[in-house]
């Protein structure tokens, strides 16, 4: 067990990232931290076919996952007091491809608290992207 448990540009190229962020909480005595990056979508894109970072012969995933569903998910999440979001607008590098449907891109960083729910939201998101 530890105080914190960090994954910093992880979650974006993971297409697991819900069974790594239960692990984390699984591994943290206080508080769990992670970014990912966040569109008004009506689903998560997890599709490297559809959305890559890096050259076509070595792709990563490049999650972008919709703000509405994250926000459900931490909701739900057991074991958890507190969920912190802040987060940017951005544009991806040059070097990425996402779905012509992803219009504007968040960056965002959770914060998580351990405890007993009922999860307590903080949610400071550029205009358009907190329902």
């Amino acid at each position: 067990m530890f105080d914190l448990v960090n994954a910093t540009g992880v979650m974006q190229h993971e297409p697991r990232f819900a069974a790594l962020i239960d692990r984390m909480i699984a591994w943290s005595r206080c508080y769990i931290l992670f970014d990912m990056k966040l569109s008004m979508l009506d689903d998560d894109i997890i599709d490297i076919t559809r959305s890559h970072a890096g050259t076509a012969e070595h792709p990563l995933h490049f999650n972008v996952l919709s703000t509405r569903r994250l926000l459900q998910r931490l909701a739900a999440l057991p074991g958890i007091t507190r969920a912190a979001i802040y987060g940017y607008e951005t544009t991806p590098n040059r070097n990425t491809t996402i779905p012509s449907e992803v219009t504007r891109l968040v960056s965002a960083g959770v914060f998580l608290e351990v405890g007993i729910g009922p999860v307590n939201l903080d949610i400071e998101l550029p205009s358009g992207f907190a329902p």
